[in-house]
């Protein structure tokens, strides 16, 4: 099929989560403005389940015209192989990488009354009172669990992990001091600020919302935050044209200034990556889950 022949009908944007939240809302966004520029529907179609595998799946066995999109967080395709028994595609062979479009900004944050002012202060009481302190995270293998088992293997400290059914649920524990600390992502945990406080950023920079909270950066040398970002990718197999037609849509849309300022409200950065970049990204990404995993000693369930 030439380029200019593209698209003819209309295109499945695959979404697998459930409706409602800012990686649903972002992927409708930008479906919308790529619908305008095509000519053609892009219809968002939310397929949940064993978190994102059914929908990736879903992905990973349409065929590779360019009419079959998804629009997920990093883990779906890279990281669930480690975490979850089951997934049966590979996040290489499977899917052609299209754009890594966003990058979500996260943040440590700990009850009222927890130990000192920021993670620094913090960290030196788990040093000094080992398994006194808690985190909670989404559940047992999920990005949140990960990053507490980093944290404590890059500063040699016992904090005793929580797991809870989402991330929204450890986040409420946390305000009302049922749990010490958890790890959140500014969209999710900037509403709770005052009901928790901001121990740290986990990003390369403190946060510009939160300005006297160190980033994670400072406090442990070569710091390198396990990747977090959100993809679009298609099945494997798309011919260049048309991917090169997807992108370019994709990154106009990305950079239109009504999206800027979204995702400026929903505490991310855009990315627009190439192909090629986020090809890369992904094996890296790979290699930070399998030895994030490992460190947790987590099975696959």
């Amino acid at each position: 099929m030439a380029q200019q022949d593209y698209p003819v009908k209309p295109i499945r944007m695959i979404v697998p989560i459930v409706p409602g939240g800012s990686i649903d809302l972002f992927a409708r966004r930008m479906s919308q403005r790529i619908s305008e520029s095509f000519g053609q529907p892009v219809i968002v179609e939310n397929i949940a389940g064993a978190a994102g595998a059914i929908g990736a799946t879903t992905v990973a066995r349409a065929a590779p015209d360019g009419y079959t999109l998804m629009y997920c967080p990093v883990i779906t395709v890279i990281g669930l192989q480690y975490v979850q028994k089951g997934v049966t595609y590979d996040p290489v062979r499977d899917f052609t990488p299209i754009m890594a479009a966003v990058e979500a900004l996260t943040m440590i944050v700990a009850h009222p009354t927890a130990p000192g002012n920021d993670i620094r202060e913090l960290i030196d009481y788990a040093k000094k009172y080992p398994g006194k302190l808690t985190f909670a995270s989404a559940g047992v293998g999920s990005y949140f669990h990960l990053l507490g088992e980093i944290l404590k293997r890059d500063t040699g400290t016992d904090i005793l992990h929580v797991p809870y059914k989402g991330a929204p649920q450890a986040l409420t524990d946390v305000a009302t001091g049922q749990v010490h600390m958890t790890f959140i992502s500014w969209a999710v945990g900037a509403p709770f600020i005052g009901r928790v406080k901001v121990m740290a950023s986990m990003e390369k920079t403190r946060l510009p919302g939160a300005p006297n909270a160190p980033s994670l950066a400072e406090f442990i040398p070569g710091y390198e935050k396990l990747p977090s970002f959100f993809s679009f990718h298609g099945p494997a197999g798309i011919p260049r044209p048309i991917l090169n037609r997807v992108h370019g849509e994709l990154l106009k849309a990305l950079n239109f200034p009504e999206t800027r300022a979204w995702l400026d409200q929903n505490g991310s950065m855009p990315i627009g990556s190439t192909p090629e970049e986020l090809a890369t990204m992904q094996k890296k990404g790979m290699d930070a889950y399998a030895a994030a995993v490992k460190i947790a000693g987590v099975k696959p369930e």
